[in-house]
């Protein structure tokens, strides 16, 4: 279920990716199946995905859209909003925003 990118010439076996440290491309691949619950349809993410999360139940998770798909991640206080003035204020300085990246 898990996978890590971390590669050592002398390590036999898999890499230990319950050692943060030694990773630096963890990646986790599931298949979760849509279902109806309710009069919706929802996915249930198995222990080990709300473990990694370090969330508990009645917390709250961000859906972020990207270009590969979409992105899950534990909600910190106020993302939402301090994204939303980002862009608004990344396009209005853009000009500005660019002559300082250079």
């Amino acid at each position: 279920m898990w996978g890590c990118g971390f590669q050592d010439s002398q390590q036999v076996g898999p890499p230990d990716c319950s050692v943060k440290e030694n990773c630096y491309n963890e990646v986790m691949v599931l298949e979760l199946k849509v279902r109806k619950i309710g009069n919706s349809l929802g996915v249930v993410l198995p222990k080990e995905v709300l473990a990694h999360l370090e969330v508990e139940e009645e917390e709250t998770l961000t859906l972020t859209d990207t270009r590969d798909g979409v992105r899950l991640t534990a909600a910190k206080p106020g993302f939402v909003k301090t994204k939303l003035v980002f862009e608004r204020l990344s396009r209005r300085y853009r000009n500005a925003l660019r002559e300082l990246s250079r």
